[in-house]
């Protein structure tokens, strides 16, 4: 029968992530660690008494906190609010720096700590599209829309980084 429902075309649904499966929604982390984590390559190359542990956690803290907060309707304003805008990223700053103070008892790799967790968001800024205050506007350069651009240079980043550690 011609223009019954069955005739209509059904929609495609979007292919589960293999972290879905295990319950675990992917909110792009496994994506977007890749230039975070050249700078605490570099960083450790630059200073080598700083622990790389804490400059690879610190790297990566906002988008680690943002992993972990509820998805969806579960949290009242975008949840990104609370691990990339100011002034939530100055505690997150503070926080990492005194866990790191607090573990290897090096200034060095407390400061440093710290700074990743800043450098994070101005990374942010250069690749993503978003608010970084609260109330504010979002703001960036929104790299990731032209994604070969994004990898060539997250890829550079990564490569040089590890030549000189």
């Amino acid at each position: 029968m011609k223009g019954s429902a069955a005739d209509l075309p059904t929609p495609r649904r979007r292919p589960r992530s293999r972290l879905a499966s295990f319950g675990i929604h992917d909110n792009g982390l496994a994506r977007v660690v890749t230039g975070h984590v050249s700078l605490a390559y570099a960083a450790r190359a630059r200073w080598p008494r700083a622990e790389f542990v804490a400059l690879v956690v610190a790297a990566m803290l906002p988008d680690l906190a943002d992993f972990v907060l509820p998805k969806g309707r579960a949290c009242r304003t975008p949840c990104e609010m609370y691990t990339h805008a100011f002034p939530a990223v100055l505690v997150l700053t503070v926080a990492m720096a005194a866990l790191a103070w607090g573990i290897w008892h090096r200034r060095v790799t407390a400061l440093l700590a710290g700074a990743m967790v800043l450098l994070h968001v101005v990374f942010d800024f250069a690749t993503g599209f978003k608010p970084f205050w609260f109330g504010g506007p979002s703001e960036g350069f929104s790299l990731y829309r032209f994604q070969a651009v994004d990898f060539a240079i997250e890829s550079a980043m990564m490569t040089l980084a590890w030549v000189i550690l």
